[in-house]
């Protein structure tokens, strides 16, 4: 028996399970560029389509940065009427060292459907690596980030193959009539970098009863 026993760690050890930060390094000059739809039912339903550039502007020693969002062209229709919208329209932010929006740049920038949008769209990474089939929740509280109301963020890695991870997200905020959504993330495994983005939004903008599907996709 003590060569079968003397196999037990190895075999422990060949069960554990690989952890993942899901952390991307940010350096100041990095750039990504993704291509965003929504489709929002309400009062006044829309579509919109349109390309996102996000660059680090910034990088501070305790890891906080300041990113910068501009419009690359954004088509909007609403029934049969249709308009492109190409002003390079850029907003500024602070963001913590795992993503999460700190506050605007400048403070007279924040907005309630900003930071939603935000929220949403910005993958929060884990304070440690996780296993597939553990999660973590990011509280957000309103403030300097424009939202009038906190909002909980449950995210949970739901799977890793071919060197893509799954996460799914479920956003909630607090109030009556706040937002929720619920969401998959599509990153790559090993540095972490957001590569899809599907959710569904309740309440969206404000809006009691408003939907929107988005869809945000790295080029």
């Amino acid at each position: 028996m003590a060569p079968f026993l003397a196999l037990l760690p190895l075999a422990g050890a060949l069960w554990t399970q690989e952890a993942w930060s899901l952390r991307t390094e940010t350096r100041a000059g990095d750039k990504a560029v993704y291509a965003l739809t929504m489709r929002v039912e309400a009062a006044n339903s829309l579509q919109s389509e349109g390309r996102i550039e996000r660059s680090v502007a910034s990088v501070r020693p305790d890891g906080t940065y300041m990113m910068r969002s501009r419009n690359l062209g954004t088509r909007i229709t609403v029934g049969a009427d249709s308009l492109l919208d190409e002003t390079p329209r850029e907003k500024a932010a602070w963001f913590g060292p795992n993503g999460l929006l700190v506050r605007w740049e400048p403070a007279s920038a924040a907005a309630a459907n900003a930071a939603q949008l935000t929220y949403l769209t910005t993958f929060i990474t884990p304070p440690k690596a996780v296993q597939v089939g553990e999660g973590w929740t990011v509280m957000v509280e309103p403030g300097a980030n424009g939202l009038k109301v906190g909002a909980d963020i449950r995210y949970v890695l739901a799977s890793q193959r071919d060197g893509l991870a799954t996460v799914t997200m479920n956003y909630r905020e607090k109030g009556t009539n706040g937002a929720t959504a619920t969401g998959t993330w599509t990153l790559d495994a090993k540095t972490g970098a957001p590569q899809r983005l599907e959710a569904s939004v309740l309440n969206f903008a404000g809006e009691t009863g408003a939907k929107a599907t988005l869809v945000m996709v790295r080029e």
